[in-house]
């Protein structure tokens, strides 16, 4: 539960550079 706070806290933080960040990551895993 608490990694899942900071996830959380972390998106927060980056706003709008954590999107770009996991369209990149989506692409990545579906190689």
């Amino acid at each position: 539960v608490a990694v899942l706070n900071l996830i959380s806290l972390i998106i927060e933080r980056l706003g709008d550079r954590v999107i770009p960040f996991a369209n990149e990551l989506a692409i990545f895993f579906q190689k």
